[in-house]
């Protein structure tokens, strides 16, 4: 959750292709049982350990 919003972090492959490395933290809106929004942010080095998401997830996981 991101204020008070379900949220989720996004990977991409890493540039030496050794797992994955943090790309955007996505926060869905809601209203009712519609998704009126999603947005991306990209400040992950700040974001990520606020959240306790992996600063990188390996290959295979």
């Amino acid at each position: 959750m991101a204020n008070g919003s379900p949220a989720f972090g996004r990977y991409r492959p890493r540039a030496d292709r050794a797992g994955y490395e943090p790309w955007a933290l996505q926060v869905v809106e809601f209203s009712g049982d519609r998704v009126t929004g999603i947005t991306a942010f990209r400040d992950t080095a700040r974001l990520f350990p606020l959240l306790g998401l992996p600063d990188h997830v390996d290959e295979g996981a």
